[in-house]
Formats: structure tokens, sequence, C-alpha cells
């Protein structure tokens, strides 16, 4: 198993745009590793990261037609 992924690889495990991608490794906090202009992303300090700081939330939830629910993410933004 990787201990480390990359930006894109984040992107593409979250189902998120590359520029959203980029938004979140810039967020205080977010594990992250710069290797000259490479950023990686720690894969155990990412998980415990996601545990920690991310609030789903149920008002906001959307139901499909094929009955699958979406809720909504949201980072906790801590000072």
């Amino acid at each position: 198993e990787k201990t480390t992924i990359s930006v894109k690889e984040l992107s593409a495990q979250m189902g998120i745009s590359l520029t959203k991608a980029y938004e979140l490794v810039k967020m205080r906090g977010f594990p992250v590793i710069h290797i000259g202009n490479k950023i990686l992303i720690p894969v155990e300090e990412y998980r415990k990261w996601l545990t920690e700081n991310i609030q789903i939330s149920e008002t906001n939830s959307k139901t499909t037609k094929g009955g699958e629910t979406h809720k909504s993410i949201y980072p906790i933004h801590r000072s």
C-alpha cells in the first residue's frame, strides 16, 4: 500500500476537481509534504485529518431518483 498520494490522486479519490484539491492542500492543518515543487499527501495523516475535520450535513442531504442519499460534506474551519 502506498504511504503517500499526489494531489491528482487526492482529487480522483475524493471525486473533486484538481483545482479544489489544490485549494484543500493549501488549507492550514492539511497534512502535506513538499519536496521541491512536488506536493505529496501522507495517506495515514490524511485519513486522520478527514476523521477529525469533516462534518457531514444531514440537513443538506439529497435523495436521487434512484433512491441514493447524497450528503453535503464541509471541512471544519478551525482558528
